[in-house]
């Protein structure tokens, strides 16, 4: 009698698993395109290309990517009071270059290495505010695969002295 009741839970078990198995299926065979979704299943930026600038935010890294030779990247980045900054691009499947502008629009500093070399640029002393960082290919160079963009926080410190009595300040990053 034992073994009658015990029957119908394994067919039950059964026709969940299969019913957790053809909504899955459908879910992804039936799934809407995701916005920003690169070939590489690498989630890209959906603001860019935007000629009025994109948000990138401190520490947080971004992707896009430039596949157009006449394409200029514009991200936007605010640095609080009383902070240094470095602007990079990495991962680089051209020969890109990067510009960082400041609050008054005015160019502070630029990076063009040959080949894929990662741009780096830190921007000391110059104030709070928001800075632009422009990304394109001067080359004309384009890909389909994603760069990746970073702004970071850089703190200067100040030690009394080095071990020779000379008054030292170091850059470390935060």
């Amino acid at each position: 009698m034992v073994a009658a009741h015990a029957r119908p839970f394994p067919i039950f078990v059964g026709f969940l698993g299969i019913a957790a198995f053809a909504v899955g299926l459908l879910t992804m065979l039936f799934r809407p395109p995701v916005t920003g979704v690169h070939a590489q299943g690498v989630i890209l930026d959906p603001c860019q290309p935007n000629p009025d600038g994109c948000w990138l935010s401190l520490e947080v890294p971004a992707q896009s990517v430039i596949n157009d030779p006449s394409m200029t990247q514009w991200w936007m980045v605010d640095v609080p009071e009383g902070q240094d900054f470095s602007a990079a691009i990495a991962n680089l499947p051209a020969d890109l270059q990067l510009k960082v502008y400041g609050p008054d629009n005015e160019l502070i500093s630029q990076v063009n290495h040959t080949g894929y070399q990662d741009e780096i640029l830190q921007i000391l002393n110059r104030g709070a505010g928001t800075y632009w960082l422009a990304v394109d290919s001067p080359g004309g160079q384009v890909s389909e695969d994603p760069y990746t963009v970073l702004a970071t926080v850089e703190t200067l410190t100040t030690e009394p002295f080095d071990p020779y009595g000379r008054q030292t300040q170091y850059i470390l990053p935060y």
